[in-house]
């Protein structure tokens, strides 16, 4: 029995040391793994930490390109209503041109009938000066003969008075 209990012993024994040793193996892969767990998750968070900076910053280039692309929106409006505005200006001020051209052309043939109207009346007017010039001339001419005729009167008259008792 001695033989039967020492080998019971050491069968206990043995059985103890390999569980320690199945228990430090155990512990030792479990460690491993846990350390190995430990770094990829540490490795999974800073890739994560990367990719929320990267985010962010696409984030802000996004924000900033959406307020570029608004305020560009807002300049194409801008200009659109001022292009809408001038290109109407621009028709109105057509018509206006047609209009005034339309004036113009017929204040010039207007022009043009006063002018010959003008050139008729003074060709008139020269032609009446001339015939006052004429009657003037023969207006002075019998004048002349008038006051002759008066000097010949007056000298008749001072015979008469003289022939006459």
């Amino acid at each position: 029995m001695s033989y039967m209990k020492k080998n019971v012993n050491f069968g206990l024994f043995l059985l103890v040391v390999a569980t320690l040793i199945c228990f430090a193996g155990f512990s030792v892969y479990y460690q491993k793994t846990y350390f190995n767990l430990t770094e990829e998750y540490k490795a999974k968070i800073e890739k994560i930490d990367n990719l929320v900076t990267t985010l962010s910053l696409e984030k802000t280039k996004l924000n900033q390109t959406s307020y570029q692309l608004k305020l560009k929106a807002d300049r194409e409006e801008d200009l659109s209503s001022k292009y809408t505005t001038l290109r109407d200006d621009k028709e109105q001020l057509e018509i206006d041109i047609a209009q005034l051209e339309s004036e113009l052309s017929q204040k010039k043939s207007e022009l043009n009938q006063k002018i010959l109207e003008l050139a008729s009346t003074q060709t008139s007017l020269k032609m009446t000066q001339d015939e006052l010039s004429i009657a003037n001339t023969h207006i002075s001419q019998l004048n002349n003969q008038v006051s002759d005729l008066n000097d010949d009167i007056d000298s008749l008259e001072a015979q008469l008075a003289a022939c006459t008792p």
